[in-house]
């Protein structure tokens, strides 16, 4: 058993979790407090901002799955792409891919395969570019050029066409946000993607 207590008071079993684990809050905070990049990042911008990104890229439909993408990562933490992707981390992605089937099934934010890699895998990756070359890097804008590149460095895994769409949709302004902040904005755009969706 793999033991875990939130901030809200539950004990989780991680190999074992169960729907009732799970409250928003917990997952808000988690987030909140999680820095994308490992912390490699000017200043702090955090995974719950992200999902916030993510979640304004996609279509009404998949708002609420787009926001809850990464929610495992208030469990399990952030890692970075090419090491969490690394053979030797196979039992970590089995525990983080089970723990976030059991969030999705209890907000009754899963969707299919299909509109996952259509919808989310892309809008994911499209909001990586941004905030590396944006965030990161310094870059003023997402160009073309810029984003090919970090394509063909296996940066992301979707074809530049995929992204294209994403990237349009993308903000002109962006700005970090405290953690606090950061909590705040992600339990407005659940509440408000959970009023749009429930009659």
């Amino acid at each position: 058993m793999i033991n875990f207590r939130t901030a809200s008071g539950r004990d989780i079993d991680m190999e074992h979790p169960q729907p009732e684990d799970f409250v928003i809050e917990d997952i808000a905070l988690g987030l909140s407090h999680s820095c994308r990049f490992a912390g490699q990042m000017p200043q702090f911008y955090s995974v719950a901002q992200h999902c916030i990104l993510v979640s304004s890229i996609v279509d009404a439909p998949f708002r609420t799955a787009a926001l809850l993408h990464d929610a495992h990562e208030a469990y399990t933490c952030d890692l970075p792409r090419n090491l969490k992707h690394h053979g030797m981390l196979k039992g970590y992605r089995d525990l983080a891919e089970n723990m976030q089937c059991v969030i999705e099934d209890s907000f009754g934010a899963g969707i299919t395969y299909a509109d996952r890699v259509k919808h989310l895998k892309p809008a994911d990756d499209a909001a990586a570019i941004f905030e590396f070359l944006i965030l990161r890097e310094g870059h003023l804008k997402c160009t073309e050029d810029k984003v090919r590149k970090l394509v063909a460095s296996d940066f992301v895994r979707q074809p530049y066409e995929a992204l294209a769409p994403f990237i349009e949709r993308l903000p002109q302004v962006w700005t970090p946000l405290s953690p606090t902040e950061a909590k705040v904005g992600f339990m407005m755009c659940f509440e408000s993607y959970k009023r749009v969706l429930v009659p």
